[in-house]
């Protein structure tokens, strides 16, 4: 999760801080990130059948919210790096980035705290 985290949050930068030239700048790069994005969120998805599993029930809560706030900046990043290639994002997309960056911190912080109770 923390790695996944990572990798949204260095594709988001690219696309939202340094904008057109941080997207050209990245290339392939940027494509190979979102390709392990895709890759981790494979290997989160297996995993989170275990954790609803066993729980406990505050830990599948937490995991499941990590998962859906990192899958809707996984979406929008496709959007963002589409609109960003013919012009900076406005203010507002901006705006709605930054919200998705701290949303998915404090999933995964969530996530983390319960699973140090219950190691």
């Amino acid at each position: 999760m923390h790695a996944l985290r990572r990798h949204l949050a260095t594709c988001t930068e690219s696309i939202i801080v340094r904008g057109p030239a941080g997207v050209a700048a990245q290339g392939s790069a940027m494509l190979d990130r979102l390709s392990d994005v895709g890759t981790l969120f494979d290997s989160l998805d297996q995993h989170l059948v275990t954790v609803a599993l066993e729980g406990p029930e505050r830990f599948v809560i937490d995991t499941t919210l990590a998962m859906a706030h990192a899958m809707a900046l996984k979406d929008q990043l496709y959007e963002w790096l589409i609109d960003v290639q013919r012009a900076q994002l406005s203010p507002a997309e901006t705006q709605v980035a930054n919200q998705m960056l701290t949303d998915l911190d404090t999933a995964v912080s969530a996530v983390q705290r319960e699973a140090r109770r219950h190691v």
